[in-house]
């Protein structure tokens, strides 16, 4: 019975994660990155507007966690609840954001800081576990609990997300995929 309760919230609360992995399969399929000059009004619509949505769905939970306003305890879960499904819609206005930004620097003429960023991009679940593995290790109370000080923790964030695009970056110059999509492909496709 606890089951049959919790499910309608689950499956809300799981609905804006299956909207962005299929906008992102959508936009995949529609190479829409790859051609972000051709896509530009969209990328700009996304950007704006999944950045939008994030920052003001984040921003009551964030004005309550900064003291700035004080709730009862219903309100601060439904606070949390639009926080988390807000924060979805982040993720694809940030990859419209760096799309739109990636026209700033004409083919052939890439920064090797944006191919390195590239190259974490085509290595995404390589990058999302060692960021996991890193953040359980940085951040979790029975491991090094770094978490206590939001500048300790922001800059803990940004060197973690640095040494997966330097390692990105690595195995793009030798040409070689991320560890966690080859082992995929192994398993899916056998050799």
């Amino acid at each position: 019975m606890d089951r049959l309760a919790e499910w309608p919230a689950h499956t809300a609360a799981v609905l804006p994660f299956i909207v962005v992995v299929w906008l992102g399969m959508w936009s995949g399929r529609r190479r829409i990155l790859e051609d972000p000059a051709a896509h530009r009004v969209l990328l700009r619509c996304v950007a704006a507007g999944g950045l939008a949505v994030a920052f003001l769905g984040g921003l009551p939970y964030a004005l309550v966690a900064a003291g700035a306003i004080h709730v009862d305890t219903a309100t601060l879960e439904a606070t949390a609840y639009l926080h988390s499904a807000s924060g979805m819609s982040g993720g694809p206005g940030y990859v419209a954001l760096f799309g739109l930004l990636a026209l700033r620097f004409p083919k052939g003429r890439q920064l090797s800081s944006v191919e390195a960023v590239a190259a974490l991009g085509r290595r995404s679940l390589s990058g999302y576990l060692l960021q996991s593995v890193a953040w359980t290790a940085l951040f979790v109370p029975f491991t090094l609990d770094l978490g206590g000080s939001t500048y300790t923790a922001f800059a803990a964030a940004v060197a973690v997300w640095i040494v997966s695009v330097l390692a990105a970056g690595a195995l793009e110059a030798r040409g070689q995929r991320g560890p966690a999509e080859w082992l995929l492909r192994r398993l899916t496709y056998g050799r």
